[in-house]
Formats: C-alpha cells, structure tokens, sequence
C-alpha cells in the first residue's frame, strides 16, 4: 500500500487510547423531521460534523471560510478578506470557487448552477444561518452531484412557535456595519398550526484596501427572506413550507493582487489599475418542501427548488496584448514597464501591450428541480432496517457573455480608449440530470452495516455564441457505490470504516473526461462525560482529475477542462473536545481540530491547464497545507462568555511541486488570534466585542487570481441584539 495511506492507517491504529470527532449522527426519538432540513444522517454512516447556532454566533463571523476552519478536513483559499466568494474543498477536492463539493440549502442545491458550471459565486449569508452541516466521505454520496470530497448543507432559521421579534447590529472597523431585524409569529388552532418568518439583513464595510490615488473598495450586501409553515391537523403529521428570498452584494471587489515586494512593503495596498473593478450580484430563489408521516414508521418528503443568479464582475483582465498578470506579477524586474503601468506611475503609449483590458464578465445561472425522498424502518428487536429512496429530477443552465474595454493610463486614472473589441467569450451551457439514491442501514446488537449507491444520468449541451460552432452535447452515466460500517465496541469506544466511489462530473460538451476517485475513510470516536474525541484516516485514489479553466488562468478559455489522470491523497483528521466546572457557576472547555494532509500526482505530464503545467511524478497538489489546526479555548461564568481561537496553517503550495514548499509559488505560513467577550443582559440582550487577527499578522494567502493577496488585518466589532 502507498505510504501515505499506510501512514494513516498507521496513526489511527495508535490512537487506541483517544481521539474524536462529532458524536455518530444516528436518528433519535423525534426524527424524522418532516422538514428535513438536517442531512447530516447519511445514506452511509461517516464523518459529519453540526456547526450549531450558538457556534455561528461565538465570534459573530460573516466569513464562511472563517467558520468551516475550525472543523477538520476542510481547505481554503482565501481571497478577499471578508469570505465574499469563499474557496472551501474538502478532503483534497479542490478548493476553486468550492466546484468540487456539493453546496445545499435546507437540503436542497443552492450552487448557481451545480452541472453546468459548478464554481459556485452564491452561497448563503452565515448571518441568517441555523446551522451548518459538513459531510464527509461516504456520508455525501446521498446528496451529489459532486461526491469526490463531501458536501456542505446550509440551514436556515426554523419558523417558530410563538412571537419573535429581534433586532440585531454590530459596527467595527474599516466602516463595518451590519444590521439583521427578525420577525416571526406561529399560531395555533383546531385546523393545525401555522407560522411565518421575516428576515431582512444588511451588511458592508469601506474595505481593509488602499487604491493608489483614492477610491472605493469597500463591499455592501442586502439578504431578505421569508419561509411560511402550514401543520394542518389530523392523525397524519405532515407540513408544508415555503421559503423565498432575494441577496444582492454591491461590492468593489478586484482579481487584482500584487508583485510580492510590494506586498512586504505595504499588504493592504491596491494597485490604480484596478480602480475600474466591480462586482454586481443579484440571487432570487424559493423553496418549497413537504413532507409527511406514512404509517407508523415511514415518511416521504417532497422539495421543489428554483435558484436564479446574475452577477457582472467589471475587472482588470490584463493587458489587450503581451504578458498575462501572473507572469508581469512574477517576475516585476523583468516587466518593470508593465508594473509601473499598474500602479499609476506611468502613463500609457497607445499600444496594445500598454494598453489595459477591463473586461465586463456578465453571466447569469438558472438552476431548478424537483426532489423526492421515502424512507422505511423495518424489523424490531436485535434486527432492524432502515431504508432511504431518493429521486432527483434537475436542470441548470448559464450563459456568459465577457466583453472587454481598452482603457490608457493617464496621470494615474485610466480613460476608455474608445475601440469596439470582440467578445472574449459568448456561449451557453445547460445540464439535465436525473439521480437515484437507494440506501439500507442495518442495526444488529451494537453494529449498523450501511450499504448505498447513487446513479446519474446527465445529458448537456454547450453553444458556442461567439463564433458559430456546432453544437456540443456530452452524456455521461455514473453508478457511486458505497458502505460503511459502524462498531460500537463499548459504551465510551466506537470504529467506524467506509468506502465509496466519488464522482464530479465534467461540464456540457467537454472533450475531458469526468472526475472519479476512490475514496476510504477509517478511525474511531471516544466519548465520556467531560472529554469527546474522534480520529479519522482517509486516502482517496483519484483515477481522472478534472480540471477547470478560470477567467484567470493563463492559455485557455473559461470553462476548458483539462484531466491530470491519477492522483493519491491522503491524510488523518483529529478533533477533540473537554469540558470541566470550576465551581461557582464557571466552566472552561476546550476543542481542538486538526489535519494532516498528503498528496501526489502518480504520473507526469505537461498540461495546458496553467495552475497544473509541467508536473513531474510524486510532485503534490497546490492548495493543500499539509498541516492545520484550530485551538479554541472558553470560559463561562453566569451571563459572561470568553474565548479565544488560534488557527494555524503551514505554508501550502499554489502549483505542483515536490521540494521545500518555499522553494516555488506558494502561500505563506499564518497564525491568528480571535478574541470574543459575550454579556447577556436579561432575557432579551446580548452585548458582544469581538476582535480578529488580534497580533495583526499580515501573510500572502493566495497569489490566484492575480498576484500576491492579503488576509484581513486586524478588526473590532460591537454587537448588540436586542429581542423585542
């Protein structure tokens, strides 16, 4: 066996004595929920963690990224600062705009257009969220079409009861403000009970950036939503929910970084050339589920989904002719003219390689579908099963229409030159997929056998707009089989192994082959009064890695992909947590997560796909730290909370390579302190101060799209909610 997966396999066998992770997601005594909005029992039994309300409110974060990194297995690229369009991957999936992992919402896709074009610019606000569930391994195979690392599952705010009326705003620096009013009422009556929930959320910021010679880069976002419950009464529980919602972001945001020197001199500097770059966004979607008790132990839930996304990135693509960004970026002494015209220093001559393109990426996604799931317990006593059929009809579409501007540098401001230019790119893609899943858990005395498979059947189609090719069509037929098994060997201690096939599908029309891979997963959990822990080891075997060409890769054309044939990742996972009462009311706890991470492309090849290029065998994939970790430590006492996080990670390669990590392109080390201090005032108030990155640390993060980018500097927030 390779070594890496010998290494895990090895590191758990040591671990008898402890380890953790999440408790086992098994069902309890008042599931099913007719709503389903909780996923995490997977078709397969496996890793899957619950971020919970109280958890999303601990440090108040607007960063998703900043979220998911305390919990273990899971990779980012940051890239903005503020987790505007997170890059989340999962277990070596690639983290690129989060297209390699299945995004949901209430159990439902929420990604603009999760077949036709995965990378996912949408994702839910954290303010308006419940919770957050993370899937990894076998556990994701119920909810594709994305299963090579895991899935993510967005929970929104549960329609209550009774009145309930909330008021919740915050200020900090950099101008940061948000503001979130809740509104909610539940009735009940002889004809059954009924609800409605009201959220409205601004939030933005002036931005952490400098622009040469003055300007914006500050971000704003609008979330309103409303979910309606209707329980009509009679012997057969059922309910019927509706959700509907419009986010808008208005944001200053550039794919524009800078040459490394400049980032030591001053991080939070921005270059003048990007002074034209803005991203407009505009999501409208709803959701309609119900669900319903059949006979004593079955239920079937029904959800009608329809996601419709537009957004219009205006930013600096480069140059009409010459060097790409990365290169002029790279290499600043050679391109010295090339740099001085992106900061203004220079005015431009009317050539093409001095002159700068500003390219208008307008693109808008259409995802709809309809979903529908049964399960069944059958047996008793010491043998049961517990079935689960699921249907997925979907279609998703996208169409992009990229249109450059040549703009001169003139004195420091940049002025339209007046040229009519070609669209770069003008096409559509669209998908249709039907996907079955079929799983049978069976619990006998203390093990449960979770044996499940998902079929899918996708046809696309791709049309070239722009220069009047043939059409393209492409159909592809996957079967992702998996099973896992789970032995309680004791009250405190349970093993737990599984195996399953994973599968990412190539986008409508694609030469390229579709992404699969052989994915395992083994460890075990311990639990005790005051201490909880789980080890993990996961090796997958990608037999086809797919790759996607981006607006910012050099030498191809958004939405090329390209295949890197065979790929071995493995690594171990450990999360652990403690908790202990002082007396007088006071506890402290702890929880710790962590992961190890190895990787390596098992053949060479040289590829037209600029983040891969010349790749020699053994060299390992960019974007995977082979270390991180997230140590967060509290007191409670009465109404008052105190926590403090740090997260770690070790410098992790932005292209293949198999030396020193620093000895090519590559993010730095980083470090960071969070605190938080919460004082409930009374039933109804809650005070909170937060400070981030507390020592200020400044690092290179990313240098995708373009050129070095910084983490967010050191920040303050005041909270104040207040429930009417």
């Amino acid at each position: 066996m390779h070594r890496r997966c010998a290494f895990a396999f090895g590191l758990a066998a040591l671990a008898q004595g402890g380890a953790f992770a999440q408790s086992e997601q098994s069902r309890s005594e008042d599931e099913p929920r007719l709503e389903q909005i909780v996923v995490v029992r997977a078709v397969v039994p496996g890793a899957a963690t619950v971020i919970d309300e109280a958890e999303l409110e601990r440090f108040d974060h607007i960063d998703l990224g900043q979220v998911l990194a305390a919990h273990p297995g899971v990779y980012l690229r940051e890239e903005d600062g503020y987790g505007l369009r997170p890059n989340i991957g999962i277990r070596g999936a690639a983290a690129e705009r989060s297209q390699k992992i299945t995004l949901l919402e209430d159990g439902a896709p929420i990604a603009p257009a999760p077949y036709s074009a995965p990378a996912a610019y949408y994702v839910p606000n954290v303010s308006r969220l419940q919770a957050v569930e993370v899937l990894k391994g076998p556990a994701a195979i119920a909810h594709g079409p994305h299963t090579v690392g895991g899935a993510i599952n967005f929970v929104t705010r549960a329609v209550p009861s009774e009145r309930l009326a909330e008021l919740d705003a915050s200020v900090g620096s950099n101008g940061f403000h948000k503001l979130a009013a809740t509104f909610g009422a539940g009735k009940a009556s002889a004809a059954g009970e009924r609800g409605l929930l009201i959220e409205a959320l601004r939030y933005g910021s002036d931005g952490f950036k400098n622009l040469d010679g003055g300007g914006d880069t500050g971000f704003a976002r609008s979330d309103l939503s409303a979910k309606l419950r209707w329980a009509p009464a009679g012997t057969r529980r059922q309910r019927l929910t509706l959700r509907v919602g419009m986010a808008e972001e208005d944001s200053n945001e550039t794919y524009l970084g800078l040459a490394d020197a400049d980032f030591r001199l001053d991080p939070r500097r921005r270059y003048a050339a990007s002074q034209r770059d803005a991203f407009r966004s505009r999501h409208v979607g709803g959701l309609l589920s119900y669900g319903i008790d059949v006979g004593a132990d079955g239920r079937i839930d029904a959800k009608a989904y329809w996601n419709d996304f537009e957004r219009q990135w205006n930013k600096l693509d480069g140059f009409i002719a010459g060097r790409a960004l990365q290169t002029v970026l790279a290499r600043p002494e050679r391109y010295r003219q090339a740099n001085l015209l992106l900061s203004g220093a220079v005015d431009s001559i009317a050539t093409a390689t001095q002159t700068l393109d500003v390219t208008d990426s307008d693109r808008a996604y259409l995802s709809r579908g309809l979903q529908l799931t049964a399960t069944a317990t059958l047996g008793d006593g010491a043998l049961s099963h517990f079935w689960t059929v699921g249907v997925r009809a979907h279609r998703d579409e996208v169409e992009r229409d990229h249109q450059p501007r040549g703009y001169l540098m003139q004195s420091g401001r940049m002025a339209f030159d007046g040229i009519a230019r070609r669209p770069k790119l003008r096409n559509r893609a669209d998908s249709r997929a039907v996907a079955v899943h079929v799983s049978d858990e069976i619990a006998w005395r203390d093990f449960k056998l979770t044996i499940g498979v998902r079929f899918e059947d996708i046809d696309g189609r791709f049309e070239n707009r722009r220069d009047g090719e043939p059409e393209k069509t492409s159909a592809q037929r996957v079967v992702s089989p998996g099973v896992g098994l789970h032995w309680q060997a004791s009250e405190r201690i349970g093993l737990l192994a599984g195996v399953h096939r994973g599968f990412s599908p190539a986008g409508p029309g694609s030469q390229a082959d579709a992404e699969r891979s052989l994915n395992v997963e083994y460890g075990l959990r311990y639990r005790a009064t005051w201490f909880d822990a789980e080890l993990l080891g996961f090796f997958s075997d990608y037999g086809n890695l797919l790759g996607r060409c981006r607006v910012s890769d050099a030498g191809c054309e958004a939405g090329d992909e390209f295949n890197a044939g065979r790929v071995e990742v493995s690594g171990a996972e450990l999360a652990a947590s403690a908790r202990h009462e002082l007396g007088g009311g006071a506890r402290v706890s702890a929880q710790l997560a962590y992961t190890y991470t190895d990787s390596a492309f098992r053949s060479g090849f040289l590829s037209g796909f600029s983040q891969w290029g010349l790749v020699e065998e053994g060299d390992e994939l960019p974007y995977l730290p082979a270390h991180h970790a997230h140590l967060r430590i509290g007191l409670t006492k009465g109404p008052w909370d105190l926590f403090a996080a740090v997260k770690a990670r070790t410098p992790m390669r932005e292209e293949p390579g198999s030396g020193p990590v620093r000895d090519g392109l590559h993010a730095d080390r980083l470090t960071t302190l969070d605190l938080t201090a919460t004082w409930r005032i009374g039933m109804a108030t809650l005070a909170q101060v937060v400070v981030g990155n507390v020592t200020n640390e400044a690092a290179i993060v990313s240098h995708r799209p373009y050129g070095a980018r910084p983490n967010r500097p050191r920040w303050m927030t005041l909270r104040l909610r207040h429930s009417f």
